[in-house]
C-alpha cells in the first residue's frame, strides 16, 4: 500500500512539473520558443519581418528591467549584424534582401538581463 501511494505521488508530481514546463514554453504568438535562465523568448518569422517577444519565466513583462538584445544573422558561414527596433514591447527586424533570398539561416541572439548575458539561436526559414 505504501509503495502504491509513493508511486501515485511520483506520477502526480511529474505530471504537475510537465504541465508547468509546457505552460512556460507555450508559443503565445505562433513562433519558436526558447527558455533562458531569466526569461522566455519567442521568435515569429516570415519572409518580410521577424518579431522577438520577451517575457520572464514567471510570464511577466521584462521591459521594466534593464534589457538589451543584439541580433546576428548567420548565412552560409557569414555573419550579418541586424538592427532591431522596439515598438509596443516587441523587438523586430525587417530582413535585408540577402536574408529574403536565403531559404534557411540562423538568428543568433545575445540577451542581457540586468547585465548577465545569455546567448541562443533560432534556425529560421523563408518558406512561409
Amino acid at each position: 500500500m505504501k509503495a502504491l501511494f509513493l508511486s501515485m505521488a511520483l506520477i502526480l508530481s511529474q505530471a504537475i512539473f510537465a504541465t508547468d514546463q509546457e505552460l512556460e514554453l507555450k508559443a503565445n504568438h505562433g513562433g519558436i520558443v526558447k527558455k533562458l535562465t531569466k526569461g522566455v523568448l519567442e521568435v515569429v518569422h516570415n519572409k518580410e519581418k521577424t518579431n522577438i517577444y520577451v517575457r520572464g519565466v514567471d510570464h511577466k513583462d521584462l521591459m521594466d528591467r534593464k534589457l538589451t538584445i543584439n541580433a546576428i544573422a548567420h548565412v552560409k558561414g557569414k555573419e550579418y549584424p541586424l538592427k532591431l527596433s522596439l515598438e509596443n514591447n516587441i523587438y523586430s527586424v525587417s530582413p535585408a534582401s540577402y536574408l529574403k533570398e536565403e531559404k534557411n539561416f540562423i538568428l543568433k541572439l545575445s540577451i542581457s538581463f540586468d547585465g548577465k548575458i545569455e546567448n541562443t539561436q533560432f534556425h529560421l526559414n523563408n518558406e512561409k
